[in-house]
């Protein structure tokens, strides 16, 4: 893996901001106000506060102004990009709190900071990002449209989006997965142009395959995952690592076939079929049946009868190798240049 990130998260910081809150809408309704004051005194609530290049963070005041929901991409809103920057939540977490507060002129109380610095802030939505480096663009397309071949058979919900994203469960209120190729997105949404070292990023992400999980509040809730600080580095990769080995991938290796000794013949004979191209499913089983053989075939020879044998055949890359390839750590070449520097 080229290198790994947190990408966006959704937080929710104690911040008793109700006289902060009253001054917004008296200045709002005297005729004097700006986007701020509009903003406060709307039914929503809904800030929006700038980062870096342009980027943005939402702000939304709750709980009877008692807390503040702030979403936002953390490496964008602090660097202007979110291609290189850090597992380490609780070092952004404190940067965007404060840049936020700075920008809205809100004051956090002494215990309300200590809240914030010690890692007491509610985490709602967390995102895990890994890269792998492909040889180039090309190869990059090649994953994409394999990895969508074996996944779509999978018993999750998928949804494509226009050749360049693969999602899995991407309306989960639990966790979902997102791959695509990173030039595509940044040529889509370019960097800003006075971005330092916007020409090393864009060419970094020529053939750069981005990998993005989805952790929501439900998700993290069930892992006792409440506040910034019950997050670290390595319970995130372990769940990446975990989603995809969940995805039972293959290789094109599956294109050769022999009998099996280590299983009985019905095994043999259904793995035959299905190496002939036959549906099994025409065949007669029930699909419990073919659950049963499915795992017993699988677990001898790590072949997955219900991808269908077209499909393994249309294979070019060996997915599974590829995304198994999952390495962490920063990229050295982004640490020279001092890119996301701040983060860490």
């Amino acid at each position: 893996m080229a290198s790994s990130l947190l990408d966006t998260i959704k937080i929710v910081v104690d911040c008793d901001h109700k006289k902060w809150l009253e001054k917004q809408q008296r200045q709002h309704n005297s005729g004097g106000g700006n986007k701020i004051t509009k903003a406060a005194s709307s039914p929503y609530k809904k800030i929006s506060v700038p980062g870096a290049y342009g980027a943005r963070a939402v702000v939304k005041s709750v709980r009877n102004a008692t807390k503040l929901v702030i979403e936002c991409s953390s490496p964008k809103f602090l660097t202007g990009q979110n291609v290189f920057g850090s597992e380490k939540l609780q070092p952004q977490v404190t940067a965007i709190v404060k840049k936020v507060c700075r920008y809205l002129d809100i004051r956090l109380s002494p215990q309300e900071r200590k809240n914030v610095e010690d890692g007491l802030v509610a985490l709602h939505r967390i995102d895990v990002v890994g890269h792998l480096k492909m040889k180039n663009r090309d190869m990059v397309d090649k994953l994409l449209r394999n990895l969508k071949m074996q996944i779509m058979f999978l018993d999750r919900t998928t949804s494509n989006y226009n050749d360049q994203t693969l999602y899995i469960d991407q309306n989960s209120d639990w966790k979902s997965l997102k791959f695509y190729g990173k030039a595509a997105e940044v040529n889509f949404r370019p960097l800003d142009e006075t971005l330092p070292h916007r020409d090393f990023i864009e060419r970094y992400c020529e053939d750069l395959f981005r990998i993005e999980l989805v952790l929501r509040r439900r998700f993290l809730k069930a892992r006792g995952i409440k506040y910034v600080r019950d997050w670290s580095p390595k319970i995130g990769r372990k769940i990446l690592r975990t989603e995809i080995s969940d995805l039972k991938l293959t290789d094109n290796s599956l294109k050769q076939f022999e009998h099996q000794p280590n299983m009985g013949s019905l095994p043999n004979c259904i793995l035959a079929l299905h190496n002939a191209g036959v549906d099994l499913r025409s065949v007669g089983f029930t699909q419990r049946q073919l659950k049963a053989h499915a795992k017993t075939i699988r677990s001898a020879i790590d072949v997955n009868i219900n991808t269908p044998r077209s499909v393994q055949l249309l294979s070019d890359v060996p997915v599974r190798r590829i995304m198994h390839s999952l390495r962490f750590g920063k990229n050295r070449k982004a640490v020279a240049l001092g890119i996301a520097e701040i983060l860490s």
